[in-house]
């Protein structure tokens, strides 16, 4: 069961109905023991309970009761073991006893806890503090009186347990200028970007100030680095110090898991009063569907500006209607939780090779080797990046895009751009060995409404792993599966057949479109083969020193898709049947196999 817990004092759920006695005596019972002769006069005024007009007292102080019988469920809200705090106002017309008894009611009335008062005539405030070692079926809080015919008043009565502040965990992330974690990118959503500010209050340290954008989206929010890893596999807990003048009730995530851990979501709330609070999470429950609970180690947080306590989603059925997001504004610091070991994250040797495209050739979404010209106006980012590491250990620099796809992908907008006149989009990649499947990359056209374009690696070609490997994909197969080449709008890459059950590392670097193919005719240069046109649509012609004895074609698959026996130095291979593509040619040549890529239209 998920749960929050404030940790702070002056907030606490009085138990004790009608406590100031506002209703009269409602919900509170007398007892004289007129069998001693004892008796009195109770009434409520003053918004007190007044006690009066005693007679006969003076024998055992149970002779004069004011009571409150606790309800089922008012007993069902204890719980035992825990501490609980009982305070009141109280004068007497003269000094005089009171106890506070605090136990079963009937059968041996057995107590919890009692303690004698002595009342002065100025109305005072008392408490009693105490553990609840076990409930019963039947209870009451009272207070006895039966030692005097003094008159006595009694107001304010309050039953509330005394909040258990936990053992402080340690801290994986503050704001000080010493924190090496903190705000990773931009905020999503349409949020406004977070600020750091000297906070307020019983905190005056560097806090991060979040405010929510009425008009953004529902999932509008921030991601966090942490400055030190948590491991959730023990304990799902963690803490966050809080400050908001007004209710507010947030949605949480851990992030950034070493795989195979996924992210996972916990509800989190703050009732006002502008005080700092130490609110405590638990990733235990399965929210904006998230799998739960957490395990493993995580890196990443995610703070989600709107949520609504008992939701599930940022959506309410039926309708699918957005959760509400009124104005708010609210204040962070200090989140803590089980430390967990940094990750040992699988890292390529090198950087990806410097792309050798001319710069009146290029377009380039991401390259920061080459000093392209021609760029993506990039205005935003979605998803979630791992980081964006420098890969050479050099003095030159030569990053790339770090993807945890046990977490999320990650992507960039917008451009709007017309890209038509390019005939290849490429990228170079480098995935952790024992990556599942593969990836997809993904280009977002909007022409009269936005349309994802996927091409998968692991589908449309093998997946090659522990080493850098450029794909080139002809713009017609974009085009060809209804990508609007004139409305280029935004790209992004994300798990395997987008599930983050495909989990693992990659970098992927040199995103561009390109006019003319980049891709090399290595092994057939190597022989003097001569390989025209790329790409071919028709025909594919091959040229040799010797006779090609043997022609045969691969598709991404490794399938064998044609093989011709040509025993010609000159042989044009009819490649019109096939799909646009790439595909592998292998031509045998005096007895010895040369090879290539090539590109069919």
């Amino acid at each position: 069961m998920l749960f929050a817990i404030f940790t702070f004092s002056g907030f606490a759920q009085n138990i004790v109905t009608n406590g100031d006695f506002s209703g009269g005596l409602s919900s509170w019972t007398t007892y004289f023991a007129d069998f001693a002769g004892v008796s009195g006069v109770v009434n409520a005024s003053n918004n007190e309970a007044n006690v009066t007009t005693l007679v006969g007292a003076g024998g055992q102080t149970w002779h004069v009761q004011l009571n409150q019988v606790l309800t089922s469920t008012q007993i069902s809200s204890l719980t035992a073991g825990q501490t609980y705090k009982i305070t009141f106002d109280a004068r007497g017309a003269s000094a005089r006893p009171v106890r506070l008894f605090f136990g079963e009611d009937g059968g041996g009335f057995a107590a919890i806890h009692t303690q004698d008062f002595n009342l002065t005539t100025t109305m005072a405030n008392y408490e009693a503090t105490f553990v609840v070692s076990q409930t019963y079926p039947t209870m009451k809080l009272g207070f006895e009186g039966g030692l005097s015919n003094t008159s006595f008043f009694i107001d304010n009565v309050t039953l509330t347990q005394v909040p258990t502040v936990p053992v402080s965990l340690p801290l994986v992330l503050g704001f000080e200028s010493s924190e090496s974690g903190g705000i990773n990118g931009a905020s999503f959503g349409a949020g406004p970007q977070p600020v750091l500010e000297a906070g307020t209050g019983t905190n005056t340290t560097q806090v991060m100030k979040i405010t929510g954008n009425p008009a953004g989206e529902p999932w509008q929010g921030i991601n966090l680095n942490l400055t030190t890893p948590v491991n959730l596999t023990a304990s799902q807990t963690m803490t966050m110090d809080v400050f908001s003048a007004d209710p507010v009730v947030f949605l949480v995530k851990v992030t950034n898991g070493v795989a195979p851990a996924a992210t996972v979501a916990a509800s989190a709330s703050h009732p006002g009063g502008s005080t700092w609070q130490t609110v405590t999470f638990t990733f235990n429950t399965s929210l904006d569907g998230q799998p739960a609970p957490a395990s493993g180690t995580y890196t990443g947080f995610v703070i989600h500006t709107y949520w609504t306590a008992g939701g599930t989603s940022f959506f309410t059925q039926p309708g699918n209607v957005p959760i509400p997001r009124p104005t708010r504004t609210f204040y962070v610091d200090n989140i803590r939780g089980p430390l967990g070991t940094a990750p040992v994250i699988p890292t390529p040797l090198t950087p990806a090779p410097v792309p050798t495209a001319p710069n009146s050739q290029v377009y380039s979404i991401y390259n920061d080797t080459n000093s392209y010209t021609t760029t993506f106006p990039v205005v935003y980012d979605f998803g979630i990046l791992s980081a964006e590491p420098d890969l050479d250990a050099t003095s030159v620099v030569n990053k790339a895009l770090r993807y945890n796809f046990g977490i999320a992908g990650w992507g960039q907008g917008e451009a709007n751009a017309n890209v038509s006149s390019y005939g290849f989009v490429s990228f170079d990649y480098w995935a952790q060995p024992n990556l599942p499947n593969g990836f997809r990359f993904v280009l977002i056209s909007n022409n009269g409404g936005v349309t994802e374009h996927v091409y998968q690696v692991g589908t449309q070609e093998p997946l090659l792993t522990g080493q850098w490997k450029k794909v080139e994909i002809p713009l017609s197969y974009f085009t060809g599966i209804g990508f609007a080449s004139t409305n280029f709008f935004q790209w992004k890459c994300s798990p395997f057949n987008d599930s983050v059950d495909n989990a693992g590392y990659v970098y992927i670097d040199n995103i561009m479109f390109t006019t003319n193919s980049q891709l090399s005719n290595t092994s057939f240069n190597a022989s003097n083969v001569k390989l025209y046109p790329i790409p071919a649509k028709d025909l594919l012609n091959i040229e040799a020193p010797s006779t090609v004895e043997r022609v045969a074609i691969y598709n991404i698959l490794g399938q064998e898709v044609l093989n011709e026996v040509t025993n010609n130095e000159i042989v044009s291979v009819n490649v019109s049947s096939l799909t646009s593509g790439i595909y592998v040619i292998k031509a045998t040549i005096d007895g010895k196999v040369s090879s290539t890529k090539f590109i069919k239209e």
